[in-house]
């Protein structure tokens, strides 16, 4: 019981291997033995799922997420994370980037901590990392996969309408704050531009 970490599609991976070339020696040289097929497993790979502010506001939650690739922790490069980018149909792989930003650190450490949450202990789960740029919000979303009910841990640094100190928010709940978070963006960017008549009014 625990977390399970899914297998990356060899295509994820191929497209990591074809851009070794023009990585940094040092980073091509760390990744190659992650490429070669029999270490993958344990650079903690995870699927990237992206959800939009419209979806949000509408009601229609993180289930909306859509999966637009696969992000890896590289023992080698610790201080790093590897993203490949894929299309709707999980096809036509292209590596994006190696991150260095602060979601690197914490994104271990959050899986780590979760990973000794009661509930994920006596449960079966998979993980995979939700994006939602619009609202600066990344998290780790367990996926029960028994009859249990689907967790999300929140990624540090995180707007301050979610809790730091949460051990984990439900569905329901992480959908409830997102939807406020999203309606009042929404507000926000509907707000007429101002003009040189109203400008510094109010």
């Amino acid at each position: 019981m625990g977390v399970t970490l899914d297998t990356p599609p060899a295509e994820s991976l191929a497209a990591l291997s074809s851009a070794l070339k023009d990585m940094m020696p040092t980073d091509a040289a760390a990744l190659e033995s992650m490429v070669g097929g029999n270490q993958a497993m344990s650079e903690l790979p995870h699927e990237i799922q992206n959800v939009g502010l419209d979806a949000l506001a509408s009601g229609g939650g993180i289930k909306e997420a859509e999966t637009v690739g696969w992000r890896y922790l590289p023992s080698a490069l610790p201080e790093a994370a590897v993203e490949v980018l894929s299309d709707a149909a999980g096809g036509n792989h292209t590596f994006s980037e190696i991150n260095r930003g602060p979601y690197v650190e914490a994104t271990r450490e959050t899986l780590a901590s979760a990973r000794s949450h009661p509930q994920i202990e006596k449960g079966e789960y998979r993980v995979t990392l939700l994006r939602i740029p619009a609202l600066y919000v990344m998290a780790l979303w367990f996926h029960a996969t028994d009859d249990g009910d689907d967790l999300v841990f929140v990624i540090p640094p995180m707007p301050q309408e979610l809790s730091t100190g949460k051990a984990g928010y439900s569905i329901e709940e992480f959908n409830a704050v997102l939807q406020e978070m999203a309606e009042a963006r929404a507000k926000f960017d509907d707000r007429p531009e101002a003009t040189p008549d109203t400008a510094g009014q109010g």
